[in-house]
């Protein structure tokens, strides 16, 4: 048996928490095998994430750090590794997530420029770069969920 989980997830549960999650897998899938393998995953650095974004939103970094909400100085720390957000990791990784989808609906830049830089009627007609700057990034997110299952009209 396998379990896969963020060394994230590791990090903020205490011993006790852990045995007990495990032992409730275990439990649940009633396995006979007495063999089980655990794979931490560890995070990406804060830098890749950072670089990922700001290539598949095809934007400057002083345009992320519009986005997220902190100076300039600020995103350049975290670039850097000299500081890590305190705050904002919720947004960091929404904004994450929503470059992946956007990368996999959306696989050449010249699509994704398109969509990034077109009006949106669910978006009140705002691009949905410019719903991102404007802090709606959680219906810029919701927009694409739906492009990615294919119901969107």
């Amino acid at each position: 048996m396998r379990i896969s989980m963020r060394a994230r997830e590791f990090k903020k549960m205490k011993p006790r928490e852990l045995k007990q999650k495990i032992t409730k897998i275990i439990e649940a899938v009633n396995i006979s095998d007495p063999l089980i393998t655990i794979d931490v995953t560890a995070p990406t650095p804060l830098g890749e994430n950072l670089s990922f974004i700001k290539k598949v939103l095809m934007i400057e970094w002083k345009e992320i750090a519009e986005i997220l909400g902190v100076s300039p100085r600020t995103l350049q720390r975290w670039r850097r590794d000299e500081t890590t957000p305190k705050e904002k990791t919720d947004k960091l990784e929404k904004i994450y997530n929503i470059c992946t989808i956007l990368l996999a609906a959306y696989p050449t830049e010249r699509l994704r420029k398109y969509f990034l830089h077109s009006p949106e009627s669910s978006l009140s007609s705002w691009s949905p770069l410019d719903a991102l700057k404007k802090g709606k990034i959680d219906e810029v997110y919701q927009l694409l969920l739906v492009i990615a299952e294919g119901t969107y009209a």
